[in-house]
């Protein structure tokens, strides 16, 4: 009925499972687990982030696993003595929850304690310790080697096609572009099911020596579940990579379009061309009258956003939301109505757009485009877009490259 939710897949239902095979000596539940895990795997990426992004439940997706459940230790233990790439997966990601600790408590996300502290809550603090508590427990050998993950390793992609969804690493770049189209249509607790990125987004974007250089959260916050979910006093604005217009009829975008065509294409001096192609729609999943088509060109120095706004039936200024991971020692700067630098710890990271009569602009209410899951900040970068004077459709390309 809910979906598919990889946080809660690694951080609850899976260790459960195994733990359960293990007790009872059930091999077939084990290898159905041992399966399953080898795919998640994949998902756990360079920083120790697991990427539940894209997931049905990612209202509660912090970065480092799911707010309330327990955490991927335990699974990761469990299977260690088999294949030691777990115990690496379970190091790397406690190395990163470490990130997010202050005074013994865990946040909600990597700039928690910088923009939200007052919104603290002592769930995941304990959900957490039950599950490193267990992983000791359960864990006889003390001394594993840690071999590279497969995030670790440049050179490939993987597409689910039950879930839409493709993940890549390239030599500096690692993607996560989701269609995935599960819809709740008894619109549950408001709706908050339905808030998952999709559409051919990037749900995340990783540059190698500088973290999460794009990210994702609900498009609308909807508080599902009251008690784990804080009050915003204030207006939050999604932190999602979209397409989108307001008009009188209210707001469309491509992360309503849960019936999008993705297709995947190798391409000459790239890894992989991913293609997303549908209508921007309301909450409703109701058309607005523009169609699109997104593609993201993955390489080992770029990302390539190729996208075409199609005003076949209605002509609204459509803005393309392209918005960057902005911490403390993050610095954007706007060079030109073309062209933007990003940086941070000396990694530059150039925004540019290399086709298309558009200019680069900063979103407006910049200043709210923060979130509570994952709780963090981002910058705001914006494309306004325009139906051309003759014909329907316009195309814009623009990359974010590093030297």
């Amino acid at each position: 009925k809910y979906g598919v939710d990889l946080g809660y897949e690694m951080d609850m239902s899976l260790w459960g499972l195994e733990l359960y095979s293990k007790l009872n000596d059930d091999k077939n539940v084990h290898e159905i687990v041992k399966r399953s895990l080898e795919k998640n795997l994949s998902f756990v990426y360079p920083n120790g982030a697991i990427d539940g992004s894209w997931g049905s439940r990612c209202y509660k997706w912090t970065t480092f696993g799911s707010k309330t459940a327990d955490g991927s230790q335990i699974l990761f233990s469990l299977f260690a003595d088999e294949d030691e790439r777990y115990a690496a997966a379970s190091i790397r990601n406690l190395n990163y929850l470490r990130t997010m600790i202050k005074d013994g408590l865990i946040g909600n996300g990597p700039h928690f304690w910088d923009i939200m502290a007052d919104k603290l809550c002592n769930y995941p603090t304990f959900a957490r310790a039950k599950n490193l508590a267990l992983s000791i427990f359960y864990t006889e050998n003390e001394d594993y080697n840690l071999p590279d993950l497969p995030s670790d390793i440049s050179g490939w992609y993987k597409y689910y096609p039950t879930i839409n969804t493709l993940i890549a690493r390239s030599e500096n770049f690692m993607i996560t572009v989701t269609g995935y189209n599960y819809k709740d249509l008894t619109f549950t607790n408001g709706g908050q099911y339905n808030q998952h990125p999709t559409g051919g987004t990037a749900a995340n974007i990783w540059l190698k020596d500088f973290g999460f250089l794009q990210t994702s959260s609900q498009t609308k916050y909807v508080r599902g579940e009251v008690m784990h979910m804080p009050v915003m006093n204030d207006t939050v604005i999604a932190l999602t990579p979209r397409i989108e217009f307001t008009n009188e009829n209210g707001y469309f975008t491509n992360l309503y379009e849960f019936e999008n065509r993705i297709a995947i294409e190798e391409i000459e001096n790239s890894l992989v061309k991913v293609k997303a192609v549908g209508e921007l729609k309301n909450e409703h999943w109701y058309q607005g009258g523009v169609g699109y088509s997104l593609e993201h060109i993955l390489s080992d120095n770029y990302i390539q956003k190729n996208v075409e706004i199609n005003f076949h039936d209605r002509n609204p200024i459509v803005k393309i939301i392209d918005a960057i991971v902005q911490d403390k020692v993050t610095e954007i700067k706007i060079h030109s109505p073309k062209k933007a630098e990003i940086i941070k710890d000396n990694k530059r990271v150039y925004f540019e757009i290399i086709e298309g009569d558009v200019m680069l602009s900063i979103a407006d209410q910049a200043d709210k485009f923060i979130f509570p899951f994952p709780a963090m900040k981002v910058f705001p970068l914006q494309i306004i877009v325009i139906k051309p004077e003759s014909g329907f459709i316009q195309k814009i390309k623009y990359r974010l490259s590093i030297d």
